[in-house]
């Protein structure tokens, strides 16, 4: 076999396997001159020609490797045969193959030798291999490669992290307020009936949602259809495509990984509809696997340590958490200005409300924090009329955005595929100083955010909608005000949506939500009683 390509210059590697049985003297057996005929990579498939010398018998077998940067390829095995040896490498046509330094490793294994062979082998030998390196491509080239990897990596971490976000905010904000809900109905049917109509005529109930069990249950079905079920598919069937196309990664461990994260995801996503279902008291939908499953707390504790592994196999160390400490939290907070003006310790977010409206904190989706409503809500009614007018506070994440102008472009986007019969009457960015805001460049403690007027159409009449939208500092988040009137009763609401927007606050202060934590979950201190003086 004469193969036509340039020959690299012949290194001599010495490879020593000793052995020293008993009452024996100590033997050598040496792999010796591996030369390397190496094809030229113009052209498909890239081929590599290797052969060696060897002081074994014939039918003796040794294993031929392909590494790249501890990543194991291709492998093949050669007989023996007048103390020399050969072997083909074959790089795969259809695959992106990194420019660098390749190492090929042969070795001899007592476990690959035939029968006639493995007699014939000390019991006392150890096994070790010789090596050689061999340059493919342009070597200037290898280090823009692998900083490719790395961001397509990381990428597809980022993107598995938002879609682990989404179910866990659902899924922790549905669980909390069923456990609530369970609570309360159980609470009630130990009572006497006089007592709860009491209750109910006193509108002390009107707070409980009886259709709150199939809200849930239809909300989880439709995230399951409009979302998990394309997106996650969408991500596995990527990094599968994403690893065929690419042979020898730089970092297969990160890869594993993210495999393993996937994974995962899937039980966690199952782990949660059967919690779920289990305190709707319901029987599991049809896309909920049977069978036995893991804790869904020890399987969020899987993904977030094998999170943290993949970004440090990509050599990233200062890494932010996957865990989510607030929106996927029901709302708690701080009353005050006679329960007009309400702080929020998880949100981060300060709004104050007209005397005569009221609050309302039942659950619709986590996005969602609360509602003001001119007219108390009562759920006990059937065919309830709603108000004309509602406030409502949103909160959005957008961790891929990298400034205040991705931001306004992402609200826009999400109002115009949000509202049937969308209209656009006027837009304008706002800024203003804050003390929440730290002062540095370049915000310098001013406020970003975005003030938008909008008109739709819907089967049930016309609305204007302002949405008045404050953001995060760092541009990953919005704080909405959404203020929604009849647009015959425009006028009428406009000062106290002015009024409304004009108090609401962000606190995203590094130091502030701490406090406001720490403040919450402590309990009051008692109050200390005068002391009466004697006459």
């Amino acid at each position: 076999m004469k193969p036509s390509a340039k020959i690299i210059p012949i290194t001599v590697l010495l490879l020593c396997f000793s052995y020293t049985p008993l009452f024996a003297k100590t033997e050598k057996i040496t792999i010796q001159n591996i030369r390397v005929i190496q094809h030229d990579e113009t052209k498909l498939p890239i081929k590599i020609f290797l052969d060696g010398q060897v002081n074994l018998k014939n039918g003796s077998v040794l294993s031929v490797s392909l590494w790249f940067k501890k990543n194991k390829g291709l492998e093949r095995r050669t007989i023996v045969r007048g103390g020399r040896w050969r072997a083909w490498i074959t790089f795969p046509r259809r695959k992106k193959i990194i420019p660098g330094t390749y190492q090929i490793r042969v070795s001899f294994s007592p476990r690959l030798q035939s029968r006639r062979v493995y007699p014939r082998i000390p019991k006392a030998l150890t096994v070790k291999e010789a090596t050689q390196n061999v340059q493919l491509g342009d070597a200037s080239k290898e280090k823009e490669e692998v900083l490719k990897v790395q961001k397509k990596l990381l990428n597809i971490l980022e993107e598995l992290r938002i879609l682990y976000t989404e179910m866990m905010r659902r899924g922790g904000y549905f669980l909390v307020h069923l456990k609530i809900h369970n609570t309360k109905i159980t609470y009630l049917r130990r009572m006497e009936k006089k007592k709860v109509e009491k209750l109910r005529k006193s509108g002390k109930l009107g707070s409980l949602d009886p259709n709150l069990p199939n809200k849930i249950a239809n909300a989880w079905r439709s995230f399951f259809t409009n979302y998990w079920n394309t997106v996650y598919r969408a991500q596995r069937r990527g990094f599968r495509l994403y690893q065929k196309e690419r042979f020898l990664s730089p970092y297969p461990e990160a890869e594993k990984s993210i495999s393993h994260i996937l994974t995962l995801l899937d039980k966690v996503f199952q782990a949660y509809t059967k919690e779920l279902f289990k305190e709707l008291r319901r029987p599991l939908p049809a896309f909920a696997r049977r069978g036995r499953t893991f804790k869904r707390r020890s399987l969020e504790s899987m993904l977030r340590k094998e999170a943290i592994k993949a970004y440090r196999h990509l050599g990233i160390y200062n890494v932010v958490g996957w865990e989510i400490l607030d929106l996927n939290r029901r709302e708690m907070g701080f009353f005050s200005n006679g329960k007009n003006t309400y702080r929020s310790a998880v949100s981060k977010f300060e709004i104050t409300k007209p005397e005569s409206w009221y609050w309302d904190f039942s659950p619709i989706n986590y996005s969602v924090r609360l509602r003001i409503r001119p007219e108390k809500p009562d759920f006990t009614k059937k065919n309830a009329k709603w108000s004309e007018a509602i406030v409502v506070v949103e909160i959005f994440d957008y961790p891929q955005a990298q400034s205040f102008k991705d931001l306004r472009d992402l609200t826009e986007a999400r109002s115009q595929n949000r509202y049937e019969g969308y209209q656009k009457i006027s837009a304008k960015p706002i800024s203003f100083p804050d003390p929440q805001v730290l002062n540095k460049p370049p915000l310098n403690g001013n406020r970003w955010g975005y003030d938008m007027l909008i008109s739709t159409k819907t089967k049930n009449g016309e609305f204007i909608i302002r949405q008045y939208e404050l953001f995060c500092q760092w541009h990953k988040r919005t704080y909405g005000v959404v203020c929604i009137v009849r647009k015959d009763k425009e006028k009428e609401y406009k000062k106290i949506f002015d009024k409304i927007c004009r108090h609401f606050k962000v606190l995203d202060h590094p130091k502030n939500r701490k406090k406001m934590l720490e403040a919450y979950l402590q309990p009051p201190k008692p109050e200390k009683k005068k002391k009466e003086k004697k006459n």
